[in-house]
């Protein structure tokens, strides 16, 4: 897991979509999901649920993203300063 990671998965989160994200993200919409998939098995957990209304965080997701995504937001704020 690396910092890239955790940029795909707060940005998944934001958008509510996995194809949003992508183009959000200059990367094709299979190779994130292709990411997001290894994530959730290297740590047995799932983030998102998926469905034709759009992607949002599992109770797991949310606890799991709770930490990374106040880092990321907080880099992100530095960065435009």
């Amino acid at each position: 897991m690396n910092i890239n990671d955790f940029k795909y998965i707060t940005t998944i989160a934001e958008l509510g979509s996995y194809n949003a994200a992508a183009k959000a993200l200059y990367m094709t919409q299979p190779s994130l999901t292709q990411r997001i998939k290894y994530i959730e098995q290297e740590y047995g957990i799932t983030i998102f649920n998926r469905n034709h209304q759009g992607t949002t965080l599992t109770s797991e997701g949310k606890i799991f993203c709770s930490m990374p995504f106040g880092f990321w937001k907080m880099i992100g704020l530095c960065a435009t300063e």
